[in-house]
């Protein structure tokens, strides 16, 4: 039936309605686009009827949303567990992957809102799925969860530049990335033995997380500022201090890693520096036998400055 559907469906024009009607479980013809070439797909989600700008989108996240499937899958049983992610993923090597992710980064230009929605709804999805499985094989599941966290973080990078578009409109999602990068860089940091043979692609998603909130300090510095100290004060109330509120202290300064001061106002500038002042004043506050945590400060302090001092020469 599906097979007969199909051939007659070939046969006819592209602009033909007709062909756009969906049966239960069959396969479908449709173009990648509404210009582009026919080609047979399954029978997706996707509203043949909905205006140009629409289809686009929802075709793009669904073929993303595939492809990552398909990768997730790949990396977590053909691939050996103990392979980075970031070499099994790496970006910049998928011609196709970095084809979609560009488009969608500039389609985000007019509907950032929408699809930072669809995109939390599925990385939801995602862990609980993941979640779920854990007790089939506990280390694959576990870096399935981290290729999850891995792919969102790409798309993530992609997508938040285009935050300038809708200062205002993307606000509750922003909040929801800030402090869910936070929480998962942390994450490693509090119990690196529970994660076994997948701990240094833990490290790897971190990094990667810290990667989205310095996109987002570039909108939203006040925020990522606030957020921040808010974290810190926490950690600070403990006292005295153990190993693992200075491994959780450590952990967050490592989440700012990639926190730049934006230098074209002075309005930047002032607020890059009181950030600054900020973490020396703290730098000056702890005792002088936590060299670990003088030394995380410093670090950062100096990841922070460079590029600063690269744009003044």
């Amino acid at each position: 039936m599906a097979a007969r559907r199909v051939g007659n469906d070939l046969s006819r024009r592209k602009s033909d309605p007709t062909s756009s009607k969906l049966g239960n479980n069959e396969a479908v013809v449709a173009a990648e686009l509404p210009w582009g070439s026919l080609k047979v797909v399954g029978n997706m989600s996707i509203d043949f009827h909905s205006l140009p700008a629409k289809f686009t989108v929802q075709n793009l996240l669904l073929e993303l949303f595939s492809m990552f499937e398909k990768k997730i899958q790949y990396v977590c049983i053909e691939e050996p567990l103990d392979k980075f992610l970031n070499k099994s993923l790496k970006r910049c090597d998928d011609t196709y992957l970095d084809n979609l992710l560009r488009t969608l980064g500039n389609v985000s230009e007019v509907c950032l809102p929408s699809i930072l929605e669809a995109l939390i709804k599925w990385y939801e999805e995602q862990i609980s799925i993941r979640k779920r499985s854990t007790n089939e094989n506990k280390d694959r599941s576990q870096k399935a969860l981290l290729a999850v966290n891995y792919l969102f973080c790409i798309v993530l990078i992609e997508l938040l530049p285009q935050l300038h578009f809708h200062p205002t409109d993307c606000e509750k999602y922003v909040n929801y990335i800030l402090h869910l990068s936070f929480n998962e860089i942390s994450k490693g940091n509090r119990d690196p033995a529970a994660y076994g043979i997948n701990l240094h692609n833990c490290l790897i998603v971190a990094e990667t997380f810290a990667e989205v909130i310095g996109v987002l300090s570039q909108t939203h510095a006040k925020l990522v500022q606030k957020t921040f100290f808010t974290l810190l004060n926490e950690c600070r109330k403990e006292t005295p201090l153990t190993q693992s509120g200075v491994t959780n202290i450590i952990s967050l300064l490592m989440a700012m890693k990639f926190y730049r001061i934006k230098t074209s106002q002075v309005s930047e500038i002032e607020q890059g520096v009181s950030f600054l002042d900020e973490l020396a004043s703290y730098y000056l506050e702890i005792d002088l036998k936590q060299k670990d945590l003088k030394h995380a400060i410093v670090g950062l302090l100096v990841e922070i400055l460079l590029p600063v001092a690269a744009v003044s020469l």
